[in-house]
């Protein structure tokens, strides 16, 4: 049942990978989207964008691979862009400075308006 805390759906269009995480990231379920971003980077996309907006939470351990992924992406010089992190995302990412770090974007502004 650990496999579904965390859902990964990836979709590929031109020199753009979209991952979206849809439930929980903590230890258990850290492994599968560490595994997931190491093949996103193997197959080198211009742009990766990570939708966080299904993402319902997320612990010390998301954070450090969201931290991870951000510097290897850096060095492979892949674009990478958090979407649409919901209110618990947001904050957690503003009390610990990382939403001065990453590139953060709304995608969903015009579904809300």
């Amino acid at each position: 049942m650990e496999q579904d805390l965390l859902r990964i759906r990836t979709a590929a269009h031109a020199d753009r990978m979209t991952m979206s995480l849809c439930g929980e990231l903590d230890l258990s379920s850290a492994p599968r989207l560490i595994e997931r971003l190491a093949g996103a980077l193997e197959d080198g996309p211009a742009h990766l964008d990570v939708d966080l907006s299904r993402l319902d939470y997320t612990d010390s351990v998301g954070l450090s691979v969201f931290v991870t992924a951000h510097f290897q992406c850096f060095d492979a010089g892949i674009e990478l862009q958090y979407l649409n992190p919901n209110q618990f995302v947001r904050e957690l990412l503003a009390v610990t400075g990382l939403d001065q770090v990453f590139s953060i974007a709304r995608t969903d502004a015009l579904v809300e308006a």
